[in-house]
């Protein structure tokens, strides 16, 4: 096997050339289109290789076009030594099909776009926050996904602690940008080389974010029918302990055709998991309090009230002005924590297992999709177990 690259010069100087790369296999040549371009002065045709310029922005697409030119030989070189029964034909199809590496920051913008298309926008968020953070490390040079290696994972996460960040918000960072990285590779058919092994990318405790029932209680009996404000963030609160420590951004997009037959059935916004919650009177005292906001909408809860393409800021918005009111209901009851939507979540999951609740259950009751989140030792679990667990919890809180 002989195999080299070549430019195949445009008839006129003043236009790039097409890169291309000889094989011969058993006598038999061929030639495959790198869909790289060049011109004549950035190509060294004796030594096979990509002639630098010296304009640091040219000179960082031929990087790429080396790194890629490099990356697909190689690829062809193993393709070859790993098919050498196969018939010559089949053989170069097979070549022929291995596509040039995809770059990182371009990749991460479709998966953004991707996300967003299909409404995860939370998920796009992280994704978008990560791009624009290794963007920033890089100074804007990208790279191909295969060319990450460990020394770069490596610089990235010392470049991250010299921002004087958290160790989860670093290690949030790291885990996006594997999963991004891991996604790229397998889109290529491409075999991952785990550059991030022996980073450090688990979560550490944080400051204690459950209440418990006594606190709740208190929260549920405040007299606030003089201020509506804080009055909705206390229903929005209590709504989300009530659906089993649901996440706002699904109460936001709960819809009436979700709740049939006494049972409310709902997608997660982060995982796509499907969820059914058994429908319970403290729910429906919430969202009656609410029907004259919500009167022309198809949403349960007032908080995406005109349907103009602004959901999300709608949402958003309504977050924001919820966890600061819901910030001044724990000062009124004299919380040294901070009181947020999110804190609901945490309790729900904090009384389920004070009660003896089998940790399975509570991961399912959450919505939770890994093993590692909540240990989730149980494949599946009957969903009336749920519901009881969660009828149990309510009837606690409205003693």
């Amino acid at each position: 096997m002989n195999i080299t690259a070549v430019l195949r010069p445009s008839q006129s100087r003043e236009l790039q050339g097409t890169l291309y790369i000889h094989i011969t296999v058993m006598r038999v040549s061929r030639q495959f289109s790198t869909h790289h371009k060049l011109f004549l002065h950035e190509w060294d045709s004796g030594n096979h290789e990509v002639v630098y310029t010296g304009n640091a922005m040219r000179d960082s697409e031929l990087s790429i076009i080396s790194d890629s030119l490099a990356w697909q030989m190689e690829r062809m070189r193993n393709v070859v030594n790993e098919s050498q029964d196969m018939p010559l034909d089949s053989l170069f199809n097979k070549l022929r099909n291995i596509r040039k590496p995809t770059t990182f920051f371009a990749f991460m913008r479709m998966e953004v776009n991707r996300l967003r298309l299909m409404e995860r926008m939370g998920t796009a968020a992280n994704y978008l926050s990560t791009m624009n953070s290794f963007m920033a490390f890089r100074r804007h040079q990208d790279l191909i996904v295969p060319s990450l290696s460990k020394h770069i994972v490596e610089e990235y996460g010392a470049w991250l602690r010299n921002q004087s960040l958290a160790h989860n918000t670093i290690a949030f960072y790291l885990r996006t940008l594997r999963t991004i990285y891991n996604k790229a590779m397998e889109d290529m058919n491409a075999e991952s080389r785990n550059p991030f092994q022996g980073m450090r990318m688990g979560v550490e405790k944080t400051a204690k974010r459950a209440v418990g029932i006594d606190v709740i209680k208190k929260i549920a009996c405040l007299d606030l029918k003089d201020m509506r404000h804080l009055d909705f963030a206390r229903d929005m609160f209590l709504f989300s302990v009530y659906m089993r420590g649901m996440p706002f951004v699904d109460m936001a997009y709960l819809r009436k055709k979700d709740l049939c037959n006494g049972f409310i059935s709902y997608r997660r916004r982060k995982t796509n998991q499907m969820l059914r919650v058994e429908w319970e009177q403290p729910m429906q005292d919430i969202v009656d309090k609410y029907a004259y906001l919500t009167k022309g909408t198809p949403y349960l809860l007032p908080v995406i009230l005109h349907d103009d393409g602004s959901h999300r800021r709608q949402y958003l918005t309504t977050l924001h002005r919820i966890d600061r009111n819901l910030m001044t209901i724990g000062g009124m009851i004299g919380l040294k924590a901070p009181l947020t939507t999110y804190v609901a979540r945490h309790s729900w999951a904090s009384i389920a297992h004070k009660m003896n609740i089998p940790i399975g259950i509570i991961s399912e009751g959450l919505g939770h999709d890994s093993v590692k989140t909540t240990l989730v030792y149980l494949a599946s679990l009957d969903a009336t177990m749920i519901d009881k667990a969660n009828h149990r919890i309510i009837s606690m809180l409205r003693r």
